[in-house]
């Protein structure tokens, strides 16, 4: 789910500012202003979600289930820089980051081989902020973090399987004899899966 939500960061960001980019690494030089630049993600695992169990999916119709690992969490951290060449292009996007953090606080993912469909809450934690005037280069900038919060990853380890559909016991009554025969009567009970 990390590329889709990753994606979906993007495409959330150029409704505030379509020059929106992510970078693995240091930028150096921005083609055109204004722009903003997401750095990252950097990955932050939530341990306290971990688990050991296994997620099980029934098919009732073909009688079948799939078991998967239970997911690893990870939160999602980019570093955002917001640059300009005025001071009110850049209050102009700060406002508008400001308002989608408020209007739009839930990214909805689809990740559509394995057919998940996930909402991640985002914010910042830390709103990008300016020193109140222009770089060297004479532009202005802001930096801030923002992250999302809780993403999974699955490890695609599965198990498949038929479901039990009845239960068949045979019950044998009487003496066994010294060759190891019954000498009684066998009883075959079949008890079938409950809402059949």
């Amino acid at each position: 789910m990390i590329k889709e939500t990753c994606e979906q960061v993007l495409s959330l960001f150029r409704a505030v500012e379509p020059n929106t980019n992510q970078s693995q690494g240091d930028i150096t030089q921005l083609k055109s202003l204004p722009a903003i630049v997401l750095t990252g993600p950097r990955l932050e695992e939530v341990k306290s979600m971990r688990s050991q169990d296994w997620l099980t999916a029934i098919d009732t119709e073909t009688r079948t289930f799939v078991k998967e690992k239970a997911p690893r969490w990870y939160n999602l951290v980019y570093n955002a820089l917001v640059a300009a060449k005025t001071f009110r292009e850049l209050a102009d996007r700060l406002e508008g980051l400001s308002r989608l953090a408020q209007s739009a606080p839930l990214l909805t993912v689809e990740q559509q081989d394995a057919g998940r469909v996930r909402q991640y809450g985002w914010d910042w934690r830390t709103f990008p902020g300016n020193t109140g005037g222009p770089n060297s280069s004479g532009v202005y900038e802001a930096v801030g973090v923002l992250v999302v919060w809780d993403v999974e990853v699955y490890s695609g380890v599965t198990q498949t399987g038929s479901l039990i559909t009845s239960i068949e016991i045979t019950v044998a009554s009487g003496q066994v004899g010294e060759s190891g025969e019954s000498g009684g009567v066998e009883t075959t009970i079949v008890i079938p899966r409950t809402g059949e």
